[in-house]
């Protein structure tokens, strides 16, 4: 038996506790599951998050702690050295013994030599019709990311996450990684708390410095509510956008000029140590992997 962390960053979602139970109830039972969540609630707290011993939680009144970089930064505090890592979006399904499968593939990739193999991959999709819940069933094989050339094709903050795209190309390596589904071996890297958006790239060579590979899952066992946050009042099944609260907005504004700042900080002066790259492989190895170039910073 294994211990997995399970790290989900969630805004006012009623998705939440949903994912939580579904985690849990098709979860083969071999490992223990610790889930650490920070969530953000609006001017009600009524997210009803499960009450269980192995859930800790930490909650905020928006618009303190907005954006998924920070909210993870705060539900990584919460790790206490689990075998495995876990990151997930609050709206997110999985298959029957998603944890026997996701360990099966890291032990699988460790055979062949990579010595902390990091799983991701965009999930495939589930959606409600008529209150029901759907999903994807027909064979749905995990997409590479890859990152792609625009006309404006300076690395900033928020371009490359922007110029991310998926693609079936057979490959086992990812770029970088999905915010919505990582799996690994733990300890995991230690976020910055000054990243609230845009933390997706900069996550991605923050792991690769510090000696994970990015490679895909051999099977996608799970699911991701792309359906976007509606305006205004809502269902149950409806998202709320942090957007669409008008107490935030000078929050987050704020919150992306400093996330950004930061990004681009640590890109052009190097920075390693805690919260920043690893000391297991350079930022220029990883721009090789990928296609980027920093010192000119450009995409190639």
């Amino acid at each position: 038996m294994g211990s997995i962390f399970i790290n989900i960053a969630a805004y006012h979602d009623y998705e939440l506790t949903k994912t939580i139970n579904n985690l849990i109830e098709e979860s083969s039972g071999e490992n223990e599951l610790h889930f650490g969540v920070h969530y953000v609630f609006e001017d009600e707290d009524n997210i009803q998050i499960p009450k269980l011993d192995n859930v800790t939680y930490i909650a905020s009144k928006a618009p303190a702690n907005l954006g998924v970089g920070i909210g993870r930064y705060l539900a990584h505090t919460i790790y206490d050295d689990e075998d495995y890592y876990l990151q997930i979006d609050s709206h997110t399904r999985v298959d029957k013994n998603w944890d026997k499968i996701l360990i099966s593939d890291v032990e699988y990739y460790k055979s062949l030599g990579f010595n902390k193999p990091l799983l991701t991959a965009y999930p495939a999709q589930y959606w409600y019709e008529n209150g029901e819940e759907k999903r994807i069933l027909e064979d749905h094989p995990p997409q590479n990311i890859r990152f792609t050339t625009k006309d404006d094709d300076q690395i900033k903050a928020t371009s490359l996450n922007g110029n991310r795209h998926s693609v079936f190309d057979g490959d086992i390596r990812q770029d970088s990684v999905s915010g919505g589904f990582c799996f690994g071996p733990g300890p995991f890297v230690e976020f910055n708390k000054d990243i609230a958006f845009s933390e997706e790239f900069i996550l991605g060579a923050m792991l690769y410095t510090n000696g994970y590979d990015l490679l895909i899952p051999r099977s996608l066992v799970v699911y991701h509510y792309y359906s976007a946050a509606e305006k205004g009042s809502f269902e149950e099944f409806n998202r709320r956008s942090v957007w669409h609260y008008p107490k935030n907005d000078k929050h987050l504004y704020k919150r992306i000029s400093q996330s950004h700042e930061t990004i681009l900080k640590i890109l052009r002066e190097r920075l390693v140590g805690k919260n920043y790259l690893g000391k297991e492989r350079t930022l220029e190895s990883y721009g090789e992997v990928v296609g980027l170039s920093f010192d000119r910073e450009k995409l190639i």
